[in-house]
């Protein structure tokens, strides 16, 4: 599944730096709950950013690409672009994904397929 959303730069427009990317595309989990249809979260095991472009920019739009999420892992690719269309980077995420519960705790691990 494919997920398009803007995240916002903390305090206001501004020169965007490396580790602004780096936390930016630390969110491409959100697009897991979107592909997946169901409210999840998990822990990363693995993260990977490639920086692109430097600018002045408040909103960076997440492009995000979902290419797993079986047996209680999601893999996912997050293009990562300014307001002015500048490319700012690209971040790759490997998580455990879990469950959350209407009521906020966590319900168990995301489905597993049954092996064929």
């Amino acid at each position: 599944g494919n997920s398009v959303f803007y995240v916002r730069v903390a305090d206001g427009p501004r020169l965007v730096n490396a580790s602004d990317i780096a936390a930016i595309g630390d969110m491409m989990p959100m697009a897991y709950g979107d592909a997946f249809g169901a409210n999840v979260n998990g822990n990363s095991i693995d993260n990977t950013v490639r920086y692109g472009g430097r600018c002045v920019t408040e909103w960076v739009m997440m492009d995000c690409h979902v290419f797993d999420l079986q047996r209680g892992f999601a893999h996912g690719l997050a293009h990562m672009w300014a307001d002015d269309g500048t490319y700012l980077g690209t971040a790759s995420q490997s998580t455990i994904m879990r469950h959350i519960a209407p009521e906020g705790g966590l319900l168990r691990t995301a489905p597993r397929r049954p092996a064929k």
